[in-house]
């Protein structure tokens, strides 16, 4: 087991989680979303395949990118970069944004809310 959460949570639940979450934001088909921590990528796959709607995950794991980028979905996009800094990406740019799992892994909670607020 590795550090963080994956380990403890079943499939089930993670399907239960990813379907609550795309009923909160209201995910669309077509609609653009940014997953914030990303990781292998299994939640944007979910987000397309069962609300339609593509996205962007960043991640600041090469090999977690490698592997989304690879092995899931290819109307999805991912890349290695830093959540704390996303002045390179436009403003309103996505019509949604979640993160999953990731805030666990947060120390400036101040700097993360108000980089993806």
């Amino acid at each position: 087991a590795g550090n963080g959460v994956w380990h403890k949570i079943s499939i089930d639940d993670h399907k239960e989680i990813l379907e609550t979450i795309g009923k909160t934001i209201e995910a669309r088909k077509d609609d653009i979303v940014f997953d914030w921590g990303s990781g292998c990528g299994h939640q944007l796959e979910f987000m397309f395949e069962r609300f339609g709607a593509r996205g962007l995950g960043i991640d600041v794991s090469n090999l977690t990118v490698a592997y989304a980028a690879n092995s899931t979905v290819a109307a999805n996009r991912f890349c290695v970069a830093d959540g704390n800094q996303l002045d390179w990406i436009p403003s309103n740019f996505f019509d949604k944004a979640f993160s999953f799992g990731s805030i666990y892994h947060v120390y400036d909670s101040r700097k993360f809310c108000s980089e993806i607020g």
